[in-house]
Protein backbone atom coordinates (compact mmCIF):
# COMPACT_ATOMS: atom_id res chain seq x y z
CA UNK A 1 0.00 0.00 0.00
CA UNK A 2 1.30 3.48 -0.88
CA UNK A 3 1.33 5.67 2.23
CA UNK A 4 2.56 8.88 0.57
CA UNK A 5 0.16 11.77 0.99
CA UNK A 6 -1.00 13.81 -1.99
CA UNK A 7 -3.07 16.23 0.14
CA UNK A 8 -2.46 17.86 3.53
CA UNK A 9 -4.29 20.76 5.14
CA UNK A 10 -4.12 22.49 8.51
CA UNK A 11 -6.99 24.83 9.44
CA UNK A 12 -7.73 26.85 12.56
CA UNK A 13 -11.50 26.74 13.09
CA UNK A 14 -13.23 29.49 15.08
CA UNK A 15 -15.57 28.48 17.91
CA UNK A 16 -19.11 27.78 16.58
CA UNK A 17 -21.47 30.77 16.78
CA UNK A 18 -25.27 30.20 16.85
CA UNK A 19 -26.98 31.91 13.89
CA UNK A 20 -30.38 31.89 12.17
CA UNK A 21 -30.48 32.06 8.35
CA UNK A 22 -33.91 32.23 6.66
CA UNK A 23 -35.50 30.76 9.80
CA UNK A 24 -33.04 27.84 9.98
CA UNK A 25 -31.07 27.57 13.23
CA UNK A 26 -27.47 26.43 12.92
CA UNK A 27 -23.87 27.16 13.75
CA UNK A 28 -21.41 29.32 11.86
CA UNK A 29 -17.67 28.64 11.82
CA UNK A 30 -14.86 30.14 9.80
CA UNK A 31 -11.38 28.88 9.14
CA UNK A 32 -8.07 30.12 7.80
CA UNK A 33 -5.46 27.54 6.94
CA UNK A 34 -2.82 26.22 4.61
CA UNK A 35 -1.80 23.00 2.96
CA UNK A 36 -0.36 21.29 -0.09
CA UNK A 37 -1.70 19.18 -2.96
CA UNK A 38 0.87 17.13 -4.87
CA UNK A 39 3.59 19.53 -3.70
CA UNK A 40 1.66 22.72 -4.57
CA UNK A 41 1.36 24.92 -1.46
CA UNK A 42 -1.85 26.88 -0.86
CA UNK A 43 -3.60 29.01 1.72
CA UNK A 44 -7.33 28.91 2.29
CA UNK A 45 -10.02 30.88 4.06
CA UNK A 46 -13.67 29.94 4.34
CA UNK A 47 -16.90 29.84 6.31
CA UNK A 48 -19.48 27.11 6.95
CA UNK A 49 -23.09 27.03 8.13
CA UNK A 50 -23.75 23.74 9.96
CA UNK A 51 -27.28 22.50 10.68
CA UNK A 52 -27.27 19.52 13.09
CA UNK A 53 -29.69 16.71 12.18
CA UNK A 54 -31.53 14.28 14.46
CA UNK A 55 -29.54 11.33 13.05
CA UNK A 56 -26.26 12.69 14.45
CA UNK A 57 -25.03 14.10 11.14
CA UNK A 58 -25.10 17.71 9.93
CA UNK A 59 -25.97 19.52 6.70
CA UNK A 60 -23.17 21.87 5.60
CA UNK A 61 -23.12 24.84 3.27
CA UNK A 62 -20.47 27.48 2.79
CA UNK A 63 -17.63 28.79 0.72
CA UNK A 64 -13.85 28.78 0.59
CA UNK A 65 -11.15 30.73 -1.20
CA UNK A 66 -8.01 28.76 -2.03
CA UNK A 67 -4.96 30.79 -3.07
CA UNK A 68 -1.74 29.52 -4.64
CA UNK A 69 1.01 30.94 -6.84
CA UNK A 70 0.53 28.06 -9.28
CA UNK A 71 -2.52 27.35 -11.44
CA UNK A 72 -4.89 25.06 -9.53
CA UNK A 73 -8.32 24.04 -10.85
CA UNK A 74 -10.94 22.57 -8.56
CA UNK A 75 -14.62 21.82 -8.28
CA UNK A 76 -16.83 21.00 -5.34
CA UNK A 77 -19.43 18.34 -6.00
CA UNK A 78 -22.14 17.00 -3.66
CA UNK A 79 -21.53 13.43 -2.52
CA UNK A 80 -24.05 11.46 -0.45
CA UNK A 81 -25.67 13.32 2.42
CA UNK A 82 -24.77 16.89 1.43
CA UNK A 83 -21.04 16.33 1.85
CA UNK A 84 -18.59 18.10 -0.43
CA UNK A 85 -15.77 16.44 -2.34
CA UNK A 86 -12.90 18.59 -3.54
CA UNK A 87 -11.60 17.43 -6.91
CA UNK A 88 -8.29 18.91 -7.99
CA UNK A 89 -6.53 18.58 -11.33
CA UNK A 90 -3.90 20.33 -13.47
Amino acid sequence: MNSSKIFTEQDKVTPPKPVVINGTHGLQVSYPGSGAVKGVNFSDNGALFLVPRSDGFADLSGHAVITTVEVLHFSIQPQGANLALLIIWW
